[in-house]
């Protein structure tokens, strides 16, 4: 029995119709893959852009470092209008931490992305490895950690970074401890490469190092809150002396300058005012940060009840806590570099990225 030619017409519309639908697929896959492959390539052309305006942002900070050396702070009004650097250069001769932004545009006008840059002095920090038993206690008693916890983060501190395998009598040193962990590894025997790595040493736990719950398993009512912890207070770049000048005038400026010898709560906010509001400047234009050591002498010698104090200060900086932020449209790139500068010298001495 043969087949009708209204079914071979019928066969032959469902076998064009498949055939329209396979191609439609196949159609819209292509323009599917074309418009990610677009924004893929959209998405790449930012990033590259963003990286090279976060590279740039690092050369931008260089410039205003060497600007910051040759102003003097008695340049003339004219002299100052006239410096499109000279607001932000200023300011890091004096110690500040400053932040610029700035728009960046084409040959032709057009908007090519923002950098946005800040210059902090590294040394405003306390450096990790130079750091004393009495530096220890001062920190500790700040930071509300109870003293029967001293012993043992004191002594594996100095365990951690001290060359010999000999434990404290409270501390750790990799046979009797690190090497008894899941996953074990050793004590470092030598200064701390970064504060994170403080985080590796017997007793230095999360809430002692960014604040929290100190014993946790305890009963609430027994229970110890660390505010915010003692990483923020460090670095492990700088000679260990405190730039004075760069301290930020918050509660963390604050609290550095108590961990230096014969300074108390008070004597720290008179420090800080001395700096902001000195009664040694006779208009609110002039520089009020303090030329020297002798300066900071005699302006603060009523305000500190132990004068090794001057000791550990300093009040210039030669390392660097650069940030550089390069943005276009919706797509960031963030450079972190920790850089020394001495005259003409620039050395990069720690470099991170990230989106």
């Amino acid at each position: 029995m043969g087949i009708s030619a209204d079914n071979k017409k019928g066969s032959a519309l469902i076998l064009v119709l498949w055939i329209i639908g396979m191609l439609s697929m196949i159609t819209l896959s292509f323009v599917f893959d074309a418009h990610l492959e677009g924004k893929i390539v959209s998405f790449s052309r930012k990033q590259l852009k963003c990286e090279v305006l976060a590279n740039s942002g690092i050369e931008l900070a260089k410039s205003y470092l060497h600007r910051s050396r040759l102003v003097t702070g008695n340049e003339s009004d004219d002299d100052k209008l006239n410096d499109p650097q000279y607001k932000e250069a200023d300011e890091l001769r004096q110690g500040r931490t400053v932040t610029i932004t700035r728009e960046m545009t084409t040959s032709d006008g057009e908007y090519a992305g923002t950098i946005t840059v800040s210059i902090k002095p590294e040394e405003s920090l306390r450096n990790l490895n130079k750091l004393t038993e009495e530096d220890w206690e001062r920190i500790l008693e700040l930071e509300g950690i109870p003293e029967d916890y001293w012993p043992e983060l004191i002594d594996s501190y100095f365990d951690w970074t001290d060359k010999d395998d000999e434990p404290r009598e409270n501390g750790a040193e990799t046979e009797d401890y690190y090497s008894t962990l899941t996953p074990s590894y050793s004590a470092a025997n030598a200064p701390f490469q970064t504060v994170e790595e403080l985080a590796r040493v017997k007793g230095f736990t999360s809430a002692i190092l960014s604040g929290g719950i100190l014993n946790p398993s305890d009963p609430p009512e027994s229970q110890i809150v660390i505010s915010n912890g003692i990483s923020r207070l460090f670095t492990t770049y700088g000679s260990g002396k405190v730039n004075i000048n760069a301290l930020g005038n918050n509660e963390l400026g604050q609290r550095i300058l108590q961990t230096l010898p014969g300074v108390d709560d008070i004597g720290a906010g008179a420090i800080i005012e001395e700096r902001e509001n000195s009664s040694y400047t006779e208009s609110d234009e002039e520089d009020r940060s303090f030329s020297n050591v002798d300066n900071a002498r005699t302006r603060l010698n009523d305000y500190v009840e132990d004068k090794e104090f001057f000791n550990n200060i300093s009040t210039s900086s030669q390392i660097f806590n650069i940030t550089s932020v390069g943005q276009y449209d919706k797509v960031t790139k963030k450079v972190s570099a920790i850089v020394y500068v001495k005259g003409d010298i620039w050395r990069i001495l720690e470099w991170r990225e990230e989106q």
